[in-house]
């Protein structure tokens, strides 16, 4: 039994986030709207992210405003934790990243600007958080780089 034990703890910590991201695609069970690209990072923690990017030009049948706002370009970006999905965000094209910026939930004074940078012909990305008290940045941006690729298309993707 304490053998059985053993085993089991060992093979719970070694699911990675490709173990997760498989488990949930062969499921279908991924975020439909965020199904395009899956990345994960160069140091395993258990995380994989998956998104899609806007596609300019298709919005036609929204209102000027709206489709001027949308054809800038985002993506739609939803990370998953051990195989249990985030909040979906979008990220707004800011020059040659992807922008989200938001208020720090447990102090409003602080900013946050979280930043996707691909390199589109070898699929790598970086993440960066960078903090701002009063407009001014403080500390050193956080950064983590890994590599994304196309998720097939075989099994529909039907998760929220």
């Amino acid at each position: 039994m304490l053998i059985l034990l053993a085993f089991c703890s060992v093979a719970l910590a070694a699911s990675t986030g490709r173990d997760y991201y498989g488990e949930l695609y062969k499921a279908g069970g991924l975020d439909h709207n965020a199904a395009s690209y899956v990345c994960f990072p160069d140091e395993e923690n258990g995380l994989f992210t998956i998104f899609s990017k806007s596609d300019a030009g298709k919005y036609d049948k929204l209102p000027k405003a709206e489709r001027d706002a949308l054809d800038g370009g985002f993506i739609y970006v939803r990370t998953y934790r051990r195989g249990i999905a985030d909040e979906a965000a979008q990220y707004d094209k800011d020059g040659d990243s992807y922008l989200l910026e938001g208020n720090y939930k447990a102090d409003k004074s602080v900013i946050l600007k979280m930043r996707y940078t691909f390199n589109w012909s070898t699929l790598r990305y970086r993440y960066s958080v960078e903090t701002y008290r009063h407009g001014k940045m403080f500390g050193a941006p956080a950064n983590n780089y890994g590599k994304c690729e196309l998720i097939p298309s075989e099994v529909k993707q039907t998760g929220q």
